[in-house]
């Protein structure tokens, strides 16, 4: 398990659904050369990866599963023109040559959770990290595919900004998260919705829009 898991959390980064890691490993565990933790953000810009443990792997491929709506989040061939295609590009091409790593984008054919299924009964798993969006989690955990990222130790820090800590919060049960929400994926962006309220007729009934807030920040709405 701890041969994917520095990798990992750099590809996690770019997607914006629910994931774990599913895979054993029994090989032996590259060096990692642990990176001083940068500052916050007031201190200046930092670069993400200089956060993350690093390591060699050989060339070894690193697959990721998902639905092919989400595919073009973690699959980038050649540079477009197109911004988000760029930007995952460019990540891409760092993550590869930091790690010695071929990330590689795979969609199962079919449904995607037969497909899980039939992989991770088999006996040779060779996907690294799914890819599922937050509302489906419920049915790879109740089959135990999915590993506790809590279990990780210091391989990862929760508590980091880049990872969405309200809704990890909310689908931790007795200690354990079983998918892990990022907020740097793009489609959390496109998927973005508000709320609208008036003014004047919240004033006539006594109300502020800091009360709407804080009903929401409460949990009470």
């Amino acid at each position: 398990m701890k041969r994917i898991l520095c990798l990992a959390l750099v590809i996690l980064i770019l997607i914006p659904m629910a994931v774990s890691c599913k895979k054993e490993e029994n090989d032996e565990d590259p060096a990692i050369q642990s990176s001083d933790v940068a500052g916050s953000s007031s201190d200046g810009p930092v670069d993400l990866l200089e956060t993350i443990p690093a390591a060699k792997y050989n060339g070894k491929e690193f697959i990721i599963s998902t639905y092919d709506r989400h595919e073009a989040e973690v699959r980038a061939d050649e540079l477009t023109g197109e911004l988000a295609n760029d930007t995952i590009y460019e990540w891409l091409q760092k993550i590869n040559e930091r790690y010695d790593v071929q990330v590689k984008a795979n969609v199962p054919v079919g449904d995607f959770f037969s497909a899980m299924n039939t992989e991770t009964s088999s006996g040779a798993v060779v996907t690294s990290i799914y890819g599922i969006n937050a509302f489906h989690l419920y049915r790879p955990v109740q089959a135990k595919q999915f590993k506790n990222w809590y279990s990780m130790g210091d391989m990862i820090d929760l508590k980091a900004e880049r990872w969405d800590q309200k809704v990890n919060d909310g689908v931790t049960w007795n200690g354990v998260l079983f998918g892990l929400t990022g907020d740097l994926g793009y489609s959390k962006l496109q998927g973005a919705m508000a709320t609208y309220f008036n003014v004047d007729l919240l004033d006539e009934i006594g109300y502020s829009s800091k009360d709407l807030y804080k009903m929401v920040d409460d949990r009470e709405w």
